[in-house]
């Protein structure tokens, strides 16, 4: 049979490990979280350069009609 200093240093083993693996996870949802802000600003650059990319287009097509896709033969 375990002592009780057996056991108190077995659960002393534990908690460190436990303390251990929620560091670990800690900075695994940091790290998550900084991606996920990178990636959101990403997509909101890449989304309004398209944006500016459909206006540029519709007004060359408004102002010149020969500049439509549908008028090109090899589009």
């Amino acid at each position: 049979m375990q002592t009780l200093e057996e056991k108190r240093d077995g659960y002393a083993v534990e908690l460190k490990e436990l303390e251990r693996q929620h560091a670990e996870a800690a900075q695994a949802k940091e790290n998550a979280e900084k991606t996920l802000i990178a990636l959101r600003a990403e997509h909101g650059d890449k989304l309004s350069r398209f944006k500016e990319v459909q206006e540029i287009i519709a007004l060359q097509e408004s102002n010149n009609p020969e500049c439509s896709v549908d008028n090109q033969p090899n589009a």
